[in-house]
């Protein structure tokens, strides 16, 4: 195992304790729950505190704080990854969109201006064709 798995089981681990100890602690005191009862088929159960069999009053919660601590991964997830895509998604694709048009409009108007412009090119290419040879001095021959 690399340290670096090891660092993130151990701290994972951590967690998991920390939010059983916090959902214990939430659910052995929480406040106004004296009347706090669940009825199942008819059976009513007293919720409202610690029931004192400790294991029972741990286990309660540790699912409470297991049950926090998902609720945390999962919004940490959704602002960590969904919000970052959807915004690169909606923002960014229409962008990128607007830039490909941007270029071909920019190689559509190239394209047109070099065929309009193609025969004044072509004779500024003849003339400066022509004043370049003119100043060019005559090339030496050597005879033998």
């Amino acid at each position: 195992m690399t340290r670096t798995t090891r660092v993130f089981a151990l701290s994972a681990l951590a967690m998991f304790v920390l939010a059983a100890i916090a959902g214990w602690w939430l659910f052995s005191h929480m406040p106004g729950a004296e009347a706090l009862t669940l009825r199942i088929d008819g059976e009513t159960f007293d919720v409202s505190g610690p029931s004192g069999f400790w294991p029972a009053d741990l286990l309660g919660g540790a699912i409470a704080g297991a049950v926090g601590l998902a609720i945390g991964a999962t919004a940490l997830v959704v602002v960590l990854v969904v919000v970052p895509l959807s915004l690169l998604i909606g923002l960014g694709a229409p962008l990128l969109v607007l830039a490909a048009l941007s270029a071909l409009a920019v190689a559509v108007v190239g394209l047109v201006m070099a065929t309009a412009l193609s025969p004044l090119l072509l004779l500024g290419l003849g003339i400066w064709w022509i004043a370049r040879s003119r100043r060019r001095p005559p090339s030496t021959t050597i005879a033998r």
